[in-house]
């Protein structure tokens, strides 16, 4: 009887120690998607401004190609700018 009792003793602590190191592990791999998660997002953000500025620059290639008017056309990448700065302070509020 003792000796199933400190068997059964053993046993335990061995599950309480595996348990202990799996909540370590979980904690740690909890921790490095937190980390990927924010990588990612602030990838995603560079992305879409990179998209963005993508579209001015072939817009204004377009603008003075048909117009041939630089003046005009930095107006113009300057406006859009802003409206992309605007819309990106939006986004990080």
């Amino acid at each position: 009887m003792k000796e199933t009792i400190e068997r059964l003793h053993n046993k335990i602590v061995l599950l309480l120690e595996n348990y202990q190191q799996l909540e370590e592990e979980l904690k740690v791999s909890n921790q490095r998607v937190n980390v990927l998660s924010k990588q990612l997002d602030e990838q995603h953000q560079t992305i879409q401004q990179l998209n963005e500025k993508n579209k001015v620059l072939k817009l204004s290639t377009s603008i003075q190609n048909k117009q041939g008017d630089n003046k005009a056309a930095k107006q113009k990448i300057n406006e859009l700018v802003r409206e992309i700065d605007k819309c990106i302070a939006l986004l990080n509020n």
